[in-house]
């Protein structure tokens, strides 16, 4: 929820955008970690920021950012977009647009990174070089990655 929570927030600034410039805001994500989709915890608090229920689009089946991917490029595809700004976690990124250019690659549909939540904290102090359960957090969401991308280029589970 934590990162979501930094998501909401970036929409939150891009919020003026969607209400004047963009035609539709998705809101993605399934059940992979929760029992409610982040997807519709996400559009419930874009309808409280005051996104209008008919500029929300809703991907919620989704279990991993490969069928994000693929679910939002068909989506993409069916309704002839031109171009999506795609908002994840810095540290998630660069998976992401790898997944999502090779989801997109025939649909015509632009990609424009917007990364949010980044994870850097420039205050140090003698506790900072020490081990800690924040520093092997962090750690392990960097390997979460780093095997996703390996995965993703070399295994081939989607091959779209």
């Amino acid at each position: 929820m934590y990162t979501l929570q930094y998501i909401i927030y970036q929409y939150t600034i891009l919020l003026p955008f969607v209400k004047t410039i963009f035609l539709y805001i998705f809101a993605s994500g399934g059940y992979a970690t929760s029992t409610s989709a982040t997807s519709l915890i996400a559009k419930n608090i874009l309808l409280k920021l005051g996104v209008k229920k008919s500029g929300i689009i809703v991907e919620d089946r989704s279990f991993d950012t490969a069928q994000n991917a693929l679910y939002t490029a068909m989506i993409c595809k069916k309704n002839k977009f031109k171009r999506i700004i795609l908002v994840t976690s810095a540290y998630h990124m660069q998976r992401a647009m790898f997944l999502f250019k090779k989801a997109f690659k025939k649909t015509g549909t632009g990609i424009i990174p917007y990364p949010t939540d980044y994870k850097s904290n420039y205050s140090y102090n003698f506790y900072s070089f020490m081990p800690g359960l924040g520093s092997l957090t962090i750690s392990g969401e960097a390997i979460h990655e780093y095997l996703g991308i390996i995965y993703y280029k070399f295994i081939n589970k989607y091959d779209y």
